[in-house]
């Protein structure tokens, strides 16, 4: 729907989605997925040709294990086509997985402002346009484009000023100290309590022993008053709560050191 104004072609029956490529990396404990979304518009059949009018964004999907799978965010591009005028208004494809630049993650990808197959249907009119534009700059066969995002930042969990909290599963930390990527807002708080194996806080590593998390960094050091974690965390099952308020939290990772 949201396309309808860039359509060449557009056919209520014929609208469907198909997984059309995908490049896979792993994050953490997690694999991450940037998936390309082929929306059709137009069996090109319906005028003589074969092949469908379709547009192409970039959406996101997890596993842990590769077999089972989950498209995130509500399956929102993270890779939008750009504005009707852009060099990607119609497709993304050929995407690269995401280089690690700084804090951030660099994605270069092609992007196309016609839609899928489209030359193959246009009529005579249509194709001395077409190169008339490009001649004259006003169109192209395809350029590169470059999206980057925070690093480890296409999805957060996010609380508002009424406040949330999050429980993960049980962990096996590996490391004695917690760094969190997360952006907490100006009069938001972030607090880490570390649990047993029965939810219980282990003494010292209570919400309330846990000094306030403010600010943006990818690597917030967490601290329970002077002590920034436990060597004991190494062997032993944990569980981690999370207590926001006007916060986003984008991931956590278990250090053996201050980085």
């Amino acid at each position: 729907a949201a396309a309808k104004p860039i359509l060449l072609y557009d056919h209520p029956d014929d609208h469907r989605c198909e997984f059309y490529g995908v490049i896979v990396w792993r994050s953490g404990d997690t694999f991450l997925a940037l998936i390309h979304i082929y929306d059709a518009n137009f069996e090109i059949s319906r005028i003589g040709g074969g092949n469908q009018y379709a547009i192409v964004d970039i959406q996101l999907a997890t596993s842990r294990d590769l077999l089972h799978w989950e498209r995130l965010g509500n399956r929102q591009p993270v890779i939008a086509r750009g504005a009707p005028d852009a060099f990607d208004s119609h497709m993304i494809f050929y995407h690269s997985s995401p280089l690690t630049v700084g804090d951030e993650w660099w994605v270069y990808y092609v992007g196309f402002n016609e839609g899928h197959a489209a030359r193959s249907v246009y009529d005579e009119t249509m194709r001395q346009q077409y190169h008339a534009d490009v001649k004259a700059g006003r169109r192209h066969f395809q350029k590169i484009g470059l999206a980057k995002v925070r690093r480890d930042g296409y999805i957060s969990r996010d609380a508002g000023p009424e406040g949330g909290t999050l429980s993960t599963r049980l962990l096996q930390p590996g490391a004695s100290h917690l760094e969190l990527n997360a952006v907490v807002a100006e009069g938001g708080a972030l607090t880490v309590e570390v649990q047993d194996e029965q939810g219980r806080p282990l003494p010292g590593f209570a919400a309330t022993d846990c000094t306030l998390v403010t600010g943006d960094s990818l690597r917030h050091q967490v601290r329970w008053g002077d002590r920034r974690g436990d060597d004991g965390w190494r062997e032993r099952p944990v569980r981690l709560r999370f207590h926001l308020r006007d916060a986003a939290l984008y991931g956590f990772a278990f250090v053996e050191r201050d980085t």
